[in-house]
């Protein structure tokens, strides 16, 4: 009788372990709107008035090899904040492959108010996606000089990174969320 039970109450633990892994498992086919190989002009069209084609000249390093920033939102508002989207085309079949959001620093010295943001996107993509599957946090002993907190979300088809990392010291600031293009969808665009 006892193994029984034990049994029962193994069982029980597993559905219910199981259903949670199973539940965060959708997938995300993308940023916003877009989804992963659509071309320049659909991205366009999707956020008419606010995308816009980067100049040449414009265009940084911001993607991976291979791709290429070619379109760009200035100020797209998530929250209280102001973002700027670039989003990075295949070179090869000129298709999205990924998108890089990042905050906009309103001034030098703004330190402060981006770690709130942070936090804010940080609730924002849980309450979406639910717990990230990678965390780091650097030492609170660091956090008078430089400061990194980094999640990652991974799905089929894509990949997303909020990253932020201050250092008031060499006065680097990063803080931005990257939407790659996962294995699956790479698989289903061929």
């Amino acid at each position: 009788m006892k193994k029984i039970g034990i049994t029962i109450i193994f069982f029980v633990l597993t559905l219910c372990t199981c259903n949670g892994v199973l539940a965060q498992q959708e997938d995300v086919l993308g940023w916003n709107k877009t989804r992963w190989g659509i071309t320049e002009k659909e991205v366009v069209e999707l956020f008419a008035g606010k995308a816009q084609y980067k100049s040449s000249d414009q265009k940084i390093k911001l993607c991976q090899e291979g791709c290429s920033p070619t379109i760009e939102i200035d100020d797209f508002k998530i929250g209280s904040s102001k973002y700027h989207v670039c989003f990075c085309m295949d070179n090869v079949h000129k298709t999205l492959k990924e998108i890089k959001i990042s905050y906009k620093f309103k001034g030098p010295n703004e330190f402060d108010d981006s770690e709130y943001e942070f936090l804010d996107l940080e609730d924002r993509l849980k309450e979406k996606y639910d717990s990230p599957s990678y965390e780091y946090n650097s030492r609170p002993e660091d956090k008078e000089l430089h400061m990194k907190y980094e999640r990652v979300w991974r799905f089929p088809s894509t990949i997303i990174t909020l990253m932020y990392d201050i250092d008031k010291k060499a006065n680097i600031k990063l803080f931005y969320i990257h939407y790659l293009q996962g294995n699956k969808a790479e698989l289903d665009n061929k």
